[in-house]
């Protein structure tokens, strides 16, 4: 994966694979938290 440049694509990617290999409830957390940062573009 090319992290470069970080889209709505890339961002649904990782999280869809978060949920996949994780659970929907163990993954939401970690997600939400690493990308409170970024801005909305």
């Amino acid at each position: 994966m090319d992290f470069e440049n970080i889209d709505l694509q890339l961002i649904t990617s990782l999280l869809l694979l978060l949920l996949i290999g994780m659970g929907p409830k163990i993954a939401l957390v970690p997600f939400l938290e690493k990308t409170k940062g970024m801005d909305a573009k």
